[in-house]
């Protein structure tokens, strides 16, 4: 069996239990239930900027499993390749978002995904594939990750990351070492490129991920937009200046709206500026896929002439 999709995304599929405000009191303001990971939000975001989007994931036989099949069905996201086992549990997520928009995360063993080794050579035909969980399961060892990095490269597809913060564990870029390489873009937020690199500053971080062998590197720095850096140009792209009710989900909104941008040949520039666009509508609304529904939706965010915030340089 092969995937169909022109996008493959490969990670995690979790189910986040969000709540928000008011949590040291015992009183929250909301607690609700949405499908998340980066892996199917990049998945559904794709394919409702109307692109053919696969989602390899791992999920148990349980009803956190059932609801994310669906949430994946109902946006027109092929899983052919999900591997799903009765002997696993889905992965869920509790996540305490407080007044600002800040969050923090507890995971349990399920997250670990043991039983979840995805095969980049069932890929042939796909034009993007991603990895987006660099850190977490799948992709902590490796010569495993390696593996599968430089299979996706073999077939022809473009490979683009995203990192995540490790979970129970200290971790290092020399981890991955043989990974970086074979990525043609990465998208680290501020945060995740400090942890990984040493550096605090934008273009210092990017530098060390360069040095590394990753070709095109876009770091995130929420409010303060993104950096980029290309083998010709280094630049700046502000953020969007909205308000945010929650920011789950906005960097994997932002994968997609890049991707879709390489999909239809647009530059780094224009690929950046749909990027953005769809990181602010979905920081408008509570959990990761619940905002962005529509290419026409981001088409018309970028045209309304919503406020921007300052361009560095």
């Amino acid at each position: 069996m092969a995937v169909t999709g022109e996008v493959v995304c490969v990670g995690q599929a979790l189910v986040d239990c969000i709540i928000t405000g008011g949590i040291s009191t015992g009183k929250a303001g909301s607690i609700t239930l949405n499908p998340g990971g980066e892996a199917l939000n990049e998945a559904v975001n794709v394919a409702r900027l109307g692109h053919m989007a696969s989602l390899v994931c791992g999920l148990g036989h349980d009803a956190a499993g059932h609801m994310l099949a669906v949430e994946a069905f109902n946006s027109g996201v092929d899983m052919n390749l999900a591997v799903i086992s009765p002997a696993a549990t889905t992965p869920v997520t509790l996540l305490l978002v407080d007044e600002r928009g800040e969050r923090q995360s507890v995971q349990s063993d399920a997250h670990a995904l043991e039983f979840f080794h995805p095969d980049a050579g069932q890929f042939a035909g796909a034009k993007v594939v991603t990895m987006a969980n660099l850190f977490r399961a799948p992709f902590i060892d490796n010569d495993e990750s390696a593996s599968f990095a430089r299979t996706v490269k073999k077939n022809g597809a473009v490979l683009v990351a995203d990192t995540k913060m490790p979970k129970g564990r200290q971790a290092a870029m020399d981890e991955l070492k043989d990974v970086f390489p074979y990525i043609d873009y990465i998208f680290p937020n501020e945060t995740e490129g400090a942890y990984y690199t040493g550096k605090t500053e934008p273009e210092d971080i990017i530098s060390v991920f360069r040095d590394a062998g990753v070709k095109n590197v876009l770091l995130k720095t929420g409010s303060r937009g993104c950096f980029v850096r290309t083998d010709d140009e280094y630049f700046h792209v502000p953020a969007y200046d909205v308000k945010v009710v929650d920011g789950i989900g906005a960097g994997d909104a932002f994968s997609a709206g890049f991707i879709c941008g390489l999909l239809e040949k647009m530059d780094v520039h224009r690929c950046c500026e749909l990027a953005t666009a769809c990181a602010a509508i979905c920081i408008g609304s509570k959990g990761a896929t619940s905002g962005l529904r529509s290419r026409a939706q981001a088409d018309a965010f970028m045209a309304s002439g919503a406020k921007r915030r300052e361009r560095l340089f």
